[in-house]
């Protein structure tokens, strides 16, 4: 963000200038790379106040499911190219890569 008077409103309402990318990436839900006034308004109000418990434990769900169908994805993906015996290409599911950090 260069344009000083953008970073001075943005301090004005607590949003640090290094995070004001990631906001306007959250409020573009569309990925059309423009926010409208209702749009902008609408989620800083769902952004406002801390996440609940509940929040978060969904936020958790949702990200084990989808790590659980982008492994058994990549499986299927590597199943199909797995045409020789001593074939190079294998597939370690992601709660076991997390593990090898």
């Amino acid at each position: 963000m260069q344009d000083d008077a953008v970073k001075a409103r943005s301090a004005m309402v607590g949003i640090e200038p290094k995070d004001t990318w990631s906001l306007f990436k959250l409020l573009d839900g569309d990925a059309s790379g423009v926010v409208d006034t209702e749009g902008f308004l609408a989620g800083c109000q769902r952004l406002g106040g801390g996440a609940t418990r509940m929040d978060i434990q969904l936020l958790m769900y949702h990200l084990q499911a989808s790590s659980k169908r982008i492994d058994q994805f990549m499986k299927h993906v590597v199943s199909k190219l797995h045409t020789e015996p001593e074939s190079p290409i294998s597939w370690q599911p992601s709660s076991q890569r997390m593990l090898n950090l």
